[in-house]
């Protein structure tokens, strides 16, 4: 037979209980997506019209900057909604039930922000591919997206290749 102890209190914000800490990739912390980096590249005098990465840089660099933002907006947002959560019982769980109950939820928390992200990037590259941006010199990016297989996990990533627009080599 087993205890039976009915709780008085329910629910347990999760944020009682648990603590995220979240390791973003060393690009986003490094100066490379600092405005210092690549509003220098600015005040370069570049005579030359033909691609550059003097040219390119800036707008790059910001844009990298950008996703940078974006993934800590979606995660930042994420945590903030688990954590704002609870864990509801009615009765004192058993060590197995309570670590079972907690890892569903933090694998569905880890699974919906990635979904969350993956959407705002398909949208971002659906906006890039729609108005079909060009920068100031005449390099078009294109985004290509990457497909991968491990075991049962499909993944993907998204590849920024600059190509140039006909007719714009001076």
């Amino acid at each position: 037979s087993s205890l039976v102890c009915p709780c008085t209190e329910i629910s347990i914000p999760f944020r009682d209980m648990i603590e995220i800490d979240v390791d973003y990739h060393q690009i986003c912390a490094s100066d490379f997506v600092q405005p210092s980096w690549y509003q220098q590249f600015l005040a370069l005098n570049i005579s030359s019209a033909k691609m550059d990465f003097v040219l390119i840089a800036p707008s790059y660099f910001q844009t990298l900057r950008t996703f940078c933002q974006t993934a800590k907006l979606t995660i930042d947002d994420a945590v903030e909604r688990f954590l704002s959560g609870e864990y509801f019982a009615t009765e004192l769980d058993s060590n197995r039930t309570f670590d079972t109950r907690m890892s569903s939820a933090i694998n569905t928390f880890v699974q919906m922000t990635k979904t969350d992200f993956q959407s705002r990037m398909n949208f971002t590259s659906l906006l890039i591919h729609s108005n079909q941006y060009i920068s100031q010199i005449s390099i078009s990016t294109q985004l290509f997206s990457i497909y991968w297989r491990y075991g049962d996990h499909v993944n993907y990533t998204t590849v920024a290749e600059p190509s140039f627009v006909p007719g714009s080599d001076e």
